[in-house]
């Protein structure tokens, strides 16, 4: 079978739209959620520090400024690296050209026009959560004090930053495999068999 499509095919009618663009109300959701998947990182924090010989002690001479920016500066190029994981599993799917963007409080990866199956678009969806996971939670067991605070923290902006791609995974999970997604940068929709 094929990963996708450049045009829909004959015996598709489209059964699901987002556009958090237009639709606020599940983009306020989404952002809550956002905010909501924080507490299980914190709670992930504290029993580390509670629980292993790990330190959380913060002074000025093991926090200094430059630390602290290199992490906000992590954070935005974090950004960019989820949505060029998101690009590469997208292009094992097609030829065709990626588009990237950025709108107000997201950043996007897309193929706009491709209609691509379940399965290979589950994959691109997740891919930058469970690559991004693995890559920050293994340093997390040589770090203390200070950078394991920091790490923690971009590792959080990671998860929560993540929330997008669960709610569309769990949504797309309740469709059959031969379901088609098209991505459309600010939104999705799922299109199913007549």
């Amino acid at each position: 079978m094929t990963k996708s499509y450049n045009y829909l095919p004959e015996n598709y009618v489209e059964d699901f739209q987002i556009d958090l663009l237009k639709d606020k109300k599940k983009l306020l959701m989404i952002n809550v959620l956002s905010l909501v998947l924080l507490i299980p990182v914190v709670l992930a924090y504290y029993l580390i520090i509670t629980f292993t010989d790990k330190t959380l002690e913060i002074t000025v001479e093991n926090s200094p400024t430059w630390k602290l920016m290199i992490s906000i500066v992590s954070m935005l190029v974090y950004i960019v690296v989820h949505e060029l994981i998101h690009a590469i599993f997208f292009k094992l799917g097609t030829k065709e050209k990626v588009k990237f963007g950025f709108h107000g409080i997201m950043a996007s990866a897309s193929v706009p026009g491709v209609y691509f199956y379940k399965k290979p678009y589950l994959l691109a969806g997740l891919a930058p959560a469970a690559i991004m996971s693995v890559v920050f939670i293994i340093p997390m067991f040589f770090l203390n004090d200070y950078d394991l605070f920091l790490l923690f923290l971009l590792f959080a902006v990671h998860f929560s930053g993540c929330v997008g791609d669960f709610y569309i995974a769990i949504k797309l999970l309740k469709y059959p495999s031969d379901t088609l997604v098209e991505d459309t940068g600010t939104g999705m929709k799922f299109f199913v068999k007549k």
